[in-house]
């Protein structure tokens, strides 16, 4: 009876300790293998594996970056959140696209005036009903740095871009208003090759009619100085139909099949293998050519306008 008493006694005090037993969390030392920690339950979650894409909810620019440290939740001063890329330390960017606040690299240098967020310009109001609530600035930003992922990926440029200030990047092109080029007013952008640049919202919206014209704009703008960026000069397409022009014809620049010319999308992929980063001190810009088309409802409106002029003035004479 002792004996199966203690035999008992031994079954119970084992099972007890194996309900209170927990497993440590896993970790790989294979290179190229990761995990990310789940902020609700302070564990690690599954890994996709290796050289997995890290989307940014917020820009959906994708990138090449890999994940080893937990993403970090970011709040701009629009106060809209995103989830932003995460890198390792060894990992940079080719580009950081800044649509938020300062500091922006080379502002004294190419720009003239006080470079401010783009959605703190007085003329964002006629394409957002008045000053842009923080959905508005977050689907404008969204929208537009899809497109310029786009219009990479359509001339067949892989490109490594961040909107996480925290992330190492090569160069940095912000989008500002409030201010424009030192040494050409006017143009819609202006960067220093191989350097950083700016693209000027204030000149953008000048050539737009509707949000949808001026998200293209924008994100042709920002592709064509993220070009020149990355080193590639505008000596190629001298017609204005490619992203890569000087000066850029309208309907191209607000087209969704807009790329760049074949021989500046090879000279941006030899120039991102060896990855140029000392500044040259060259200075080059974008211009718009032509002049948009009227909406039909803009026409209209000038016809009936023309219209009853002429009738006013035949009353008159008669």
């Amino acid at each position: 009876m002792t004996a199966f008493r203690s035999l008992v006694f031994g079954v119970l005090v084992w099972t007890l300790l194996g309900a209170s037993a927990s497993a440590a969390p896993m970790s790989s030392s294979t290179p190229g293998a990761w995990a990310w920690w789940s902020t609700a339950y302070s564990s690690p979650a599954a890994s996709s594996g290796v050289a997995d894409q890290i989307i940014n909810s917020m820009s959906g620019l994708q990138t090449n970056v890999i994940a080893s440290s937990p993403p970090v939740a970011t709040t701009d001063v629009a106060g809209s959140s995103a989830l932003a890329p995460t890198t390792s330390a060894t990992t940079t960017a080719d580009a950081f696209i800044n649509v938020g606040q300062g500091p922006y690299p080379l502002a004294s240098q190419i720009t003239t005036g006080n470079a401010q967020p783009w959605y703190n310009s007085a003329q964002a109001s006629s394409f957002f009903g008045g000053a842009p609530t923080a959905q508005q600035i977050a689907s404008f930003d969204n929208t537009v740095l899809q497109r310029v992922q786009q219009t990479f990926q359509q001339s067949g440029v892989n490109v490594s871009l961040t909107t996480d200030p925290t992330v190492p990047a090569n160069h940095t092109l912000s989008l500002v208003s409030n201010t424009t080029s030192n040494i050409i007013p006017g143009v819609i952008g202006m960067t220093q090759v191989t350097g950083s640049g700016f693209s000027f919202f204030d000149q953008e919206v000048k050539s737009a009619q509707t949000l949808d014209q001026l998200e293209w704009l924008v994100a042709h703008n920002m592709s064509h100085e993220l070009m020149l960026a990355f080193g590639v000069g505008e000596n190629y397409d001298q017609s204005g139909n490619y992203i890569d022009a000087r000066n850029a014809n309208w309907s191209m620049m607000v087209s969704p099949s807009a790329t760049f010319s074949p021989a500046a999308a090879q000279a941006l992929i030899a120039a991102l293998a060896s990855n140029p980063t000392s500044a040259l001190g060259v200075q080059e810009a974008q211009v718009i050519n032509g002049s948009p088309v009227p909406e039909p409802s803009t026409v209209a409106i000038w016809a009936t306008g023309l219209l009853a002029a002429v009738v006013l003035g035949r009353k008159r004479a008669g």
